[in-house]
This record gives C-alpha cells, sequence and structure tokens, in this order.
C-alpha cells in the first residue's frame, strides 16, 4: 500500500504538481495495540489518536523516497499533535515536510466548538512563538479553514459586520 502511495505522488508531481497538502497526517501512524479511547480523551480524540510511535518515520519516508526527488513545497495539516512534535516533522534536518499546520492558533478562545474571550494580546504571543524556534522552521499560519468558524466571527464586528469582511 505504502509503495502505491508513492507512486500515485510520484504521478502528480511528474505531471507539475509544485507540492502537497498532506490532510490530517498525523493519524498515519497509529498505536498498534488499538486500546479504546479512554473516557477522559472524548472532548479530544485528535490528541489520542494523532502522533502515533512511526509519524516521523513514515514522513521521513515518504520523504526520502518521493518529495526529495522533486522541487516542491509540502505542507501537512496536524490536527492534534502537540507542539513539540509539530516542530519534529517540520524540522529541515529531519527532513519530513516543509510546514504544518497547527489547529492551535485558530482555536484560541475556543472551547471546542464555542467562542470565548480572547485577547490580541495572546493572538500575538502565540504568533510570536510560532515564528521565533530558529533557521530550521517555516511556520504556516491560517485563521480559517473549511473545519473551523469563519474567522470574521472572531476577529470581526457585527457593528461593522461588511468593514470586517473586506478586511
Amino acid at each position: 500500500m505504502k509503495n502505491e502511495l508513492f507512486d500515485f505522488i510520484k504521478y502528480w508531481l511528474d505531471k507539475g504538481v509544485d507540492g502537497f497538502r498532506l490532510d490530517v497526517i498525523p493519524f498515519i501512524s497509529k498505536d498498534p495495540t488499538f486500546q479504546n479511547l479512554p473516557t477522559s480523551s472524548l472532548d479530544t480524540p485528535e490528541k489520542h489518536y494523532a502522533s502515533g510511535p512511526d509519524l516521523t518515520k513514515y514522513l521521513k519516508e515518504l520523504s526520502q523516497n518521493v518529495f526529495s526527488n522533486y522541487d516542491i513545497m509540502t505542507v501537512g495539516e496536524a490536527f492534534g499533535v502537540s507542539q513539540d512534535t509539530l516542530l519534529s516533522i517540520t524540522d529541515e534536518r529531519n527532513s519530513a515536510l516543509n510546514m504544518a499546520f497547527s489547529f492551535d492558533l485558530i482555536r484560541i478562545g475556543r472551547d471546542n466548538w464555542k467562542q470565548n474571550k480572547w485577547s490580541v494580546r495572546t493572538l500575538k504571543k502565540f504568533i510570536n512563538e510560532l515564528c521565533d524556534t530558529d533557521d530550521f522552521h517555516w511556520p504556516a499560519i491560517f485563521l480559517e479553514n473549511h473545519d473551523n468558524p469563519r474567522s470574521i466571527n472572531k476577529f470581526g464586528s457585527l457593528k461593522h459586520h461588511d468593514a470586517s469582511a473586506k478586511l
């Protein structure tokens, strides 16, 4: 199956695709014991199922066998991973991915799907932490995607809805 995936990606890269976005990539490695999800993890199952023991190994293998043969950019949707794992899989010395989307940024002030108060200071601190790592990481900063509420609901103003939307 792994070779089929490699061949599939090579097919598109040979056609001239400039890069790949790997959706929910931390879920490619599973805990081999396949234990049931603990009740305490029901609110955040992604943290239980993401970052299996072979995640970095699998990504390095994909990079070494496919990505490294092309001049492309790779990005992974890293839902559920810790900041340390995010930094590990995007460290250019590890040759895994060029960058990964961290969902922590768009979840500032959120408790599951309920938006709570947040501050610009918290947002700024988080962005600074993403950008202030070292010369071996390329942060992927985004404010919304198809899995989350629109950013206008967090950053915009109901009173100034049109201006907020255009901003």
